[in-house]
């Protein structure tokens, strides 16, 4: 993996401005500054980046002055390009959430395309897999921190073989071995299925000759059985057909005896009606002996009967005409009536009228006096909107004065707490004790002491004044406050006055209005009381000389005169409807004396003809009643034969019975002899399928061990460890002038005279003797660790082939002397063509100068960490590196 670019945003002490740093611009460079300017932050913005992790958790990664931090790197490995966007956010209730986002370059579109997955771990995982190392092997590997160079030196011995196995992939084959292991197991576990299944089988295949001879046995029995139903089955059929011929007789004495019982009910019915004719003809007959009578007495209705309608058409004109004559005696009526209210309404208008008036002008006599009160108002109400408008122009600036003092105060509080910062940093570096700067980790002599001392009290002086600048614009800003507070207060009490001001003048403008509308209505009022006036005489003369329903009077006078002429008498017209009463049924009798005539003729022939019948009905009645007697004697014998009956089909039942269930238990031995057939042949798939099973599983055992710690991961750290200790001895024998060497042990003998697997690391002196680590003085020391990490950052290089190829120094430089420093740096130029990128942080002048591209990193208050890139003499601008 080579890192292309790398921009922060909100990280320690960086600001909320993005900062990019360009990697293509340099291949080896020093990161230089001042003490916690930023520049570790840088690197470790890297790796969080990366790997999601830092020296503290994510919440104490955030700039302290924000609530969210980002990063984002840009890299390329496999001849591809990626981008990784990490961002963390502080939450209200504590913690912080965290997103990141991997991306690949499209060449062809010229963006970049997502590479997500479906969660953060998922695509944390493919991350990993891209850089090929976790976090903990970039520390111990390619990033010696600072103070940690001793990483991996005092790791044990079981951590260094976990980092190196990292370095090496050996994972892979640990991740090969479990799967195999695990396949093993589940292969296991399907071998001890089968086998309990086969063996299942064969139990069950051990019945086979039984249930042969069981289903013989059955299939004899079913042929007998078989034989028995054939014998009921014909029993009961013609014993049905006999029984089926009862039925048909007792179907037909039902039928006798309803057509009996009709033949009664028809001779009734004859007899009935032989009465009723004989009676019929004796009153026709009585009806004909009156004919002169009723022929006497029709022609007496009919002229009563033309008089009396003569009488009700005269009744019926006369009672029209009094309808009329009282429909008109109403409207007269009504016509008086109105008027008289109508003199009664306008007398009550004209008294209404005479109240209002007078009530109207009171109120407008009252009201004139507002109008100059109203005219005082909005004098006065101008001149206050005019002196408020412009109060309120000199407090436009109020809300810049209030920001502007409370920026003052934070930042007087941050000084405040910077010079106290100083102050502490100052007291313990003036009482540190030892030989050793934990600042740059050099050499601390009195001149370098006073040397560090003399820029704190610089940084000291310098936030002092400042401090003392803020404190004067905090002083000025205020006496403005104060004068602007002044000012709102007369405002407010001005407003104050304004809407008091427009409720008064609200009120008056309202009764104002209503003065118009009093001027209006009492000028209506006037012209309404004259029309009124003008109303009430013409109505009272109207009444007065009857002229108000004069057409009513002639209508009335001739409605009489014509009832007089009709001369109609209703005690006439009543003596004749009392005559014509008494002859009311002379008309149906005159007809029922004709139809009397006819009917006699048609009653003699009815007469006989019924005769006839009940001869006819008493013929067919004897001829019935003997077949019903003879059938009565058939059906004696039915109880025997129904009895007979029915025990043949209870024996035709049980026949039925033991024949299914024979048929039954023939048919479950015939599928259990199927299911076992089947059986057999799963018996000799499972042997099988068993024989491939532990086939597979002896493989499996075989690449478990072939794939474990004692198999090709041994072999692989046994093959990666001479190469390892080639390149430590190469560079440390460099740093020494060949004074020291490693030795890398992978075997050692335990008391009991075994031997086991192991990484120890052996160091021996110009001497030639191995001593302890601790024992070796703190620049030898260095050079014993920096040696190893660059040994292992190479192999990490040499074994990935497309791993991490950045190695990063972070400090320490300052154990060494002259000869070592010279010996770092010409060890730094020899390995620069197996690294793609090197960074070296340092505050040592003869590191910075040996190299010539240089990081310079600055922190400023308000904006927090910045850098910039240094070639020889020149710096480079921000667009031409980023």
């Amino acid at each position: 993996m080579i890192p292309k670019k790398l921009t922060i945003s909100n990280f320690q002490s960086y600001g909320e401005e993005p900062q990019e740093l360009d990697f293509e611009r340099f291949r080896i460079a020093c990161l230089t500054g001042a003490n916690a300017a930023g520049k570790s932050s840088l690197i470790e913005a890297m790796g969080w980046c990366i790997w999601g992790k830092g020296r503290t958790g994510k919440e104490g990664l955030i700039n302290e002055n924000a609530d969210e931090m980002q990063v984002s790197c840009v890299f390329e490995t496999s001849g591809k390009t990626y981008r990784i966007l990490r961002k963390a956010t502080r939450k209200k209730s504590g913690g912080t959430t965290e997103q990141v986002d991997l991306h690949i370059f499209d060449p062809d579109a010229d963006v970049f395309q997502s590479q997500n997955e479906n969660t953060l771990r998922l695509t944390q995982k493919k991350i990993l897999d891209l850089v090929g190392l976790d976090y903990d092997g970039f520390i111990s590997s390619s990033f010696i921190s600072q103070g940690r160079s001793n990483e991996f030196t005092l790791k044990s011995p079981k951590e260094r073989k976990e980092i190196l196995a990292q370095i090496l992939r050996i994972d892979r084959y640990a991740v090969l071995a479990e799967k195999a292991k695990e396949k093993a197991r589940t292969i296991g576990e399907e071998i001890t299925y089968l086998a309990g299944r086969i063996g299942t089988l064969r139990d069950d295949l051990s019945l086979t000759p039984t249930l042969r001879a069981e289903l013989k046995k059955k299939s004899s029995e079913s042929k007998i059985a078989e034989k028995e139903l054939t014998t009921c089955v014909s029993s009961c059929t013609e014993l049905e057909q006999q029984l089926t011929a009862i039925k048909g007789l007792e179907l037909e004495q039902k039928a006798l005896k309803a057509q009996l019982a009709s033949i009664d009910s028809r001779k009734e019915e004859l007899v009935v009606r032989s009465t009723k004719l004989r009676e019929e003809e004796a009153e026709l007959r009585s009806l004909v002996d009156s004919r002169d009578t009723i022929e006497q007495n029709i022609r007496k209705f009919n002229e009563l009967k033309k008089e009396l309608s003569a009488l009700e058409h005269i009744s019926k004109t006369i009672g029209k005409l009094r309808q009329e004559s009282i429909r008109i005696e109403s409207v007269k009526a009504l016509k008086t009536q109105k008027a008289s209210q109508k003199v009664e309404t306008i007398e009550t208008a004209l008294h209404t009228s005479d109240s209002n008036l007078k009530a109207l002008a009171e109120k407008i006599e009252n009201l004139q006096a507002d109008r100059r009160i109203l005219q005082q108002l909005r004098d006065e109400q101008r001149l206050l909107e005019t002196s408020a408008r412009k109060l309120e122009e000199e407090l436009d600036g109020k809300d810049h004065c209030v920001r502007s003092l409370s920026q003052l105060e934070n930042r007087i509080q941050t000084l405040v707490e910077n010079l106290e910062d100083i102050k502490k940093k100052g007291l313990e570096f003036k009482g540190i004790e030892g030989t050793i700067c934990p600042l740059c980790h050099s050499t601390v002599n009195e001149a370098h002491k006073e040397k560090v001392l003399e820029e704190y009290r610089i940084q000291y002086r310098n936030i002092e004044k400042e401090l003392a600048d803020n404190r004067i614009e905090k002083k000025q800003f205020e006496a403005l406050w104060r004068g602007l507070e002044k000012k709102q207060q007369e405002l407010s009490a001005q407003q104050k006055r304004l809407q008091t001001l427009h409720s008064k003048r609200s009120a008056l403008d309202e009764r104002l209005k209503q003065l118009e509308e009093l001027d209006a209505a009492y000028t209506q009022t006037v012209k309404t009381r004259e029309t009124h006036t003008e109303d009430l005489l013409k109505t009272r003369k109207a009444l007065t000389s009857g002229a108000i329903a004069t057409e009513e009077l002639r209508k009335l006078s001739e409605i009489d005169a014509e009832i007089v002429s009709l001369g109609y008498s209703p005690e006439v017209h009543n003596a004749l409807k009392t005559e014509l009463e008494t002859l009311s049924d002379a008309e149906n009798r005159a007809g029922a004396l004709g139809m009397a005539t006819l009917r006699l003729e048609k009653l003699t022939m009815e007469h006989e003809t019924c005769r006839q019948k009940l001869d006819a009905i008493e013929n067919e009645r004897k001829s019935l009643q003997s077949r019903f007697f003879e059938i009565v004697d058939l059906l004696e014998g039915k109880p025997e034969l129904t009895k007979k009956f029915e025990r043949t089909v209870q024996e035709k039942k049980t026949a039925e019975n033991k024949l299914r269930q024979l048929l039954v238990e023939k048919q479950t031995l015939k599928k259990s002899l199927d299911d076992l057939a089947e059986k057999e042949k799963q018996r000799k798939k499972l042997s099988a399928e068993l024989g491939g099973k532990e086939e597979i599983k002896n493989i499996l055992t075989i690449l478990q061990d072939a794939f474990g710690i004692k198999g090709i991961q041994s072999l692989l750290i046994e093959n990666a460890v001479p190469q390892l200790e080639e390149q430590a001895n190469s560079i440390l024998g460099k740093l020494t002038q060949n004074q020291m060497a490693f030795e890398v042990r992978t075997q050692k003998q335990r008391i009991n005279k075994n031997i086991t697997e192991t990484l120890e690391i052996a160091i021996s002196d110009s001497q030639g003797e191995v001593r302890d680590y601790e024992s070796f003085s703190g620049g030898e020391k260095f050079r014993i660790d920096l040696s190893l990490r660059i040994a292992l950052s190479k192999l990490l290089s040499i074994q990935t082939g497309h791993g991490l190829k950045l190695l990063v120094i972070d400090e320490g430089f300052g154990t060494q002397d002259e000869d070592g420093l010279d010996a770092i740096i010409d060890s730094i130029h020899r390995i620069t063509d197996e690294f793609e990128k090197i960074v070296l942080i340092t505050h040592l002048e003869k590191l910075k100068d040996a190299f010539e591209v240089k990081i310079v990193v600055s922190r400023q208050p308000e904006k927090g960490s910045t850098f910039s890139i240094v070639t020889g003499d020149r710096t480079l601008s921000e667009p031409e590196y980023a």
